[in-house]
């Protein structure tokens, strides 16, 4: 997921970690990753590593419930990174990809509210297996 959070700073410093075959099938080179004018045609391409990113944090998240519940700390430990995962990967849908100069990020308050939130939520099953929903932004 980093390489698509770094993704504008990365091409500015001359690296392009993306797969060259996914960009050839997008008719993109690296270089042309620098113009802001190509994000509609690097859209579908990026689109789809978010989505494969968002697979692989489902993904963990399902190992972090399946983790015996006396297991509090580690189960936190697992689920802190996969909620800010998923809220980052909410703000980079949004925003623009090429051509940005700052980076996506949660904020540091954000962050602290879901650790808040996943310790609160913890005793409560149910309200634990939907940080993952809201960390989405899908409830």
């Amino acid at each position: 997921m980093n390489i698509l959070r770094d993704l504008p700073a990365d091409l500015r410093l001359g690296r392009c970690y993306l797969p060259e075959k996914r960009l050839v099938a997008e008719n993109l080179k690296p270089p042309e990753l620098l113009d802001p004018a190509n994000e509609s045609r690097f859209r579908p391409a990026y689109n789809h590593y978010l989505s494969q990113a968002e697979d692989h944090l489902a993904a963990g998240w399902g190992y972090t419930n399946a983790l015996p519940r006396r297991s509090m700390r580690v189960r936190l430990a697992c689920a802190w990174p996969i909620l800010i995962g998923l809220q980052t990967l909410k703000l980079l849908r949004r925003a623009t990809v090429l051509g940005r100069q700052t980076p996506v990020k949660i904020s540091r308050a954000d962050v602290k509210q879901w650790m808040l939130r996943s310790v609160v939520y913890y005793p409560w099953q149910p309200a634990w297996r939907r940080l993952a929903d809201i960390a989405r932004g899908e409830i």
